[in-house]
């Protein structure tokens, strides 16, 4: 069975190919060096959200459409793993759903507050 890590280097290894660069080209237009992509490929280590995003950017590809094509956005049937790279990225969306909120919630108050001291005049 093949672990997330290596479902997600043999199609991130594709996905580089097929966009027509090789892993040094691509390591340079990110300003990393070559063992980096080749430890993604591999899965040594596992990309940062942020790293996936200028990968999507240097190839000219959405970022949804990275995530799909390298296996992070579903699950598959036989992945024993806990899908750590799709954990993070969902984690990394409630914070920033969170916040977002917090501020809305901060913003509602200041409205309230305004509209109450424009009815006392």
């Amino acid at each position: 069975m093949k672990s997330r890590k290596t479902f997600f280097g043999k199609n991130f290894k594709r996905i580089i190919a097929e966009k027509g660069f090789t892993q040094a080209e691509l390591a340079g237009k990110l300003g990393i060096d070559q063992a980096v992509i080749s430890h993604w490929i591999t899965g040594t280590r596992n990309p940062s959200l942020n790293s996936l995003k200028k990968v999507s950017d240097a190839l000219d590809i959405s970022f949804n459409f990275l995530l799909k094509e390298a296996g992070l956005t579903e699950k598959k049937e036989d992945d024993k793993d806990n899908g750590s790279i799709k954990i993070d990225f969902l984690e990394e969306k409630i914070k920033r759903h969170d916040a977002e909120i917090s501020l809305l919630k901060r913003e509602n108050e200041f409205l309230k507050k305004e509209i109450e001291f424009l009815k006392s005049k």
